[in-house]
């Protein structure tokens, strides 16, 4: 998988228990095992993993970390996910419950996309659909030429995830299909049970790329402040106007005329974009949460608050502002890698709020969750700050 990300089917994230259908990628007559074995089996196995794809010279992934935890499974069907730099592999305890071909060609898979992201620009795939190595680009980024970075940064969903496989299968000897009523990978072994696999990749399958961090986001009086001073370097960067009550998002490569609903950048270049019109005003589509880490070591990795939300909509998309508090800001946020997700969304109530810093925190973040309504789900996607899903 990849957020991962990482397009993503709904784009919250949960928790096992809170899986919609119950996990019935899980196969019947799965083994009873407890957590602590669960996690040995899986960490042992992403080591020999590891190994393989450090004898092909991926160097970088040793530094890759690998953590056992639950909350990256939010469907059935979701086991990993990689961070969009490379150097995070989380996976959900119950992959160890799949079978060993299963969840050993998942594995493998996020360490493809982890190489991928550690080495931008060196693997590309042919019209053909086969992997483009460039061995000089996985030395040294600097010898990427710039236009292979920019293909390989406006890669499609697919194209990433089918990356991810290539390489797995070229350092790994295998080949990966897709199997069973999930649809999950699989390494074929020309067992009869392989007939019913698909030998590739299916089209449209979830993305699920974590993102490093969330997008910046930007508080100013006014539209001819945002267009002045605010910086515009970050695709997708969120501006809010306090004075107008109007949210903004970064578009760069708009070329859209100006108007009430497209302002100026500060360098001309890209286009801000209302997400807040007249008919639906920031002010009443905003919510303030606090997530609370607690007051001791900083050891707290993950807290989830109920947030009231009568503006909300089962279309709705969601963006997110680190405001001051005694304890943290927005520099803190992008320091920690605070990854921030809506979920359990419920239309004209609320939804819940949940906050994840993988190496642990404490004190307060307070977030300011400002939502747009009936968007498309690219636009969600253009929105949020989150994972995205390699599987």
């Amino acid at each position: 998988m990849t957020r991962g990300r990482s397009s993503l089917e709904g784009d919250t994230l949960g928790t096992t228990r809170g899986i919609v259908g119950g996990p019935h990628c899980i196969p019947a007559g799965a083994p009873s095992i407890s957590d602590r074995q669960k996690k040995a089996i899986l960490l042992q196995s992403a080591e020999e993993i590891r190994k393989a794809f450090l004898r092909a010279d991926a160097e970088k992934v040793a530094h890759t970390k690998i953590r056992v935890e639950d909350w990256v499974r939010d469907t059935p069907r979701h086991f990993a996910a990689c961070r969009n730099d490379g150097s995070l592999i989380v996976l959900a305890s119950d992959l160890a419950l799949l079978p060993a071909k299963t969840f050993a060609a998942i594995i493998a898979h996020e360490f493809g996309h982890a190489t991928d992201f550690a080495y931008p620009g060196s693997f590309l795939l042919s019209n053909r659909g086969d992997l483009v190595v460039r061995p000089q680009g996985r030395r040294s980024n600097q010898s990427v030429p710039r236009e292979v970075l920019e293909r390989w940064e406006k890669r499609s969903s697919d194209e990433v995830e089918t990356t991810a496989d290539r390489i797995a299968e070229r350092i790994m000897g295998i080949q990966i299909g897709y199997c069973g009523p999930c649809n999950l990978q699989t390494m074929l072994t020309g067992a009869p049970e392989d007939a019913s696999c698909h030998p590739t990749r299916p089209r449209g399958l979830r993305l699920d790329i974590m993102s490093y961090k969330t997008k910046p986001g930007y508080t100013c009086d006014n539209q001819a402040q945002l267009s002045a001073i605010v910086p515009d370097t970050d695709e997708g960067s969120i501006g809010y106007c306090v004075a107008e009550l109007s949210s903004w998002q970064l578009e760069k490569t708009s070329v859209a005329a100006l108007d009430a609903d497209h302002i100026p950048t500060k360098s001309g270049v890209g286009r801000w974009v209302r997400m807040a019109t007249a008919s639906s005003p920031l002010s009443a589509n905003r919510a303030v949460a606090s997530l609370a880490f607690g007051a001791g070591p900083p050891q707290e990795t993950t807290v989830t608050v109920a947030v009231a939300a009568p503006w909300v909509t089962s279309t709705s998309a969601f963006s997110f502002q680190v405001m001051t508090t005694p304890t943290h800001g927005p520099e803190d946020a992008a320091v920690e890698g605070l990854y921030l997700s809506v979920m359990n969304i419920v239309a004209g109530v609320g939804f819940d709020l949940m906050g994840v810093v993988q190496d642990g925190t404490n004190g307060t973040y307070d977030v300011l969750v400002m939502g747009a309504l009936h968007v498309s789900p690219d636009q969600r996607r253009s929105i949020h700050g989150r994972c995205r899903d390699g599987r």
